[in-house]
């Protein structure tokens, strides 16, 4: 027996969807077995149990709902096990990624101060990072279109996000995974911003500013860099972090990871957060720190 299209939610390997329970399904192959008659589901995080089905008759491979609760930006795996009527048995294991389910956003909502609010602009950010990164999310959504660079390389496969619906009732953003775009040191973001039809012409009436009249951008990323030791920690009080993003390390060390110019008069423009999850977690956002240029 073998088991294939290991789905969660009907998706193969997920990363960055909102999940509230996760709802797993499988297919069992090469098996002269005519039904499956029982299964059983391990969900992990971290390396450590944090749901077993135990072997049950009520597993259905059309689709088990797990009652998980779900962290946000958590990575979990889960591994399936079937027994058939005839005495085969396979297990096979596959994983998914939750987004930032109802975690209030780090970043803000931020806009370039052009006159012209018909120009297109690229919102960049350079930050340099301490040591090697162990893993990377861009969790990002602009309005109209946008596009996301790390490092000169496009983010994603995708293209005109966040794509069109009725950005007046919801706004969609995306994940990225950024491991391998970021390195240890220098590093420089840029999302860029266009029209599309949040806010360019649209429809056979030609509507223009249908949604909104102001292109902006959100973008929030969460870097894990690998142990080399440091103990960071959330310490924005001590640490006096105005318009910028500390870690806290060993010895009461700061390391300032942001860098570049304050946008004047920017639409949304906050003071930048120092939120660091315990860990080796940096945040860094797109806002309160920006370089803008003419696209």
């Amino acid at each position: 027996m073998k088991l294939t299209h290991l789905r969660t939610n009907h998706i193969t390997q997920p990363l960055g969807l909102f999940i509230r329970r996760p709802v797993f399904s499988w297919v069992a192959e090469d098996t002269t077995d005519k039904r499956q008659v029982c299964a059983q589901i391990v969900v992990e995080a971290g390396g450590e149990i944090v749901y077993d089905s135990g072997r049950r008759e009520d597993v259905s491979s059309l689709g088990f709902e797990a009652p998980v609760e779900l962290k946000p930006r958590t990575r979990y795996q889960w591994t399936v096990t079937v027994w058939g009527d005839g005495g085969d048995t396979a297990t096979a294991s596959s994983w998914f990624e939750t987004a930032k389910q109802e975690e209030p956003w780090a970043a803000q909502w931020i806009a370039a101060d052009f006159a012209d609010k018909e120009t297109q602009p690229l919102l960049a950010k350079s930050f340099t990072l301490p040591g090697e990164v162990e893993s990377a999310r861009a969790y990002a959504c602009g309005v109209g279109i946008y596009e996301l660079e790390v490092n000169g390389q496009k983010a994603g496969d995708e293209y005109l996000l966040p794509g069109y619906h009725c950005y007046d009732f919801h706004l969609e953003y995306q994940t990225f995974d950024i491991t391998g775009l970021l390195r240890a040191g220098e590093n420089t973001v840029g999302l860029a911003l266009a029209p599309g039809w949040y806010k360019g012409d649209i429809i056979f009436d030609r509507y223009h500013n249908l949604y909104g009249d102001t292109m902006q951008a959100i973008c929030e990323i969460r870097v894990k860099l690998k142990d080399r030791g440091r103990n960071v920690r959330r310490n924005r009080a001590e640490a006096g972090v105005i318009d910028g993003l500390s870690l806290a390390l060993a010895g009461g060390q700061e390391k300032n990871l942001l860098c570049g110019h304050n946008i004047s008069d920017a639409h949304g423009v906050g003071l930048l957060r120092n939120l660091v999850d315990g860990g080796k977690e940096a945040c860094v956002c797109l806002d309160g720190a920006l370089s803008q240029v003419h696209a």
